[in-house]
């Protein structure tokens, strides 16, 4: 549970400042951990969509070999 705020009429001004600041730089802090938080998400799914398409080419690639062997064979044959 966080403490409660001070009101910006307690203190001498250079407090009141000084407690600004810092209340900004959290908040700051905190909005950048949530970005990286929902950039490292997105990147995860992208990351995801690759490994499925390179498994999916890898398969394409798998067949095509399989079909040059085939005709391979069969040209051979005669």
């Amino acid at each position: 549970m966080p403490r409660p705020r001070k009101a910006d009429t307690e203190g001498t001004p250079e407090q009141v400042a000084k407690r600004n600041y810092q209340r900004q730089y959290t908040n700051e802090v905190r909005q950048g951990i949530i970005n990286l938080e929902q950039a490292e998400k997105d990147c995860l799914k992208e990351l995801e969509k690759i490994r499925k398409e390179r498994n999916r080419l890898i398969g394409m690639i798998g067949s095509a070999n399989d079909q040059a062997s085939a005709i391979l064979k069969e040209k051979t044959k005669k």
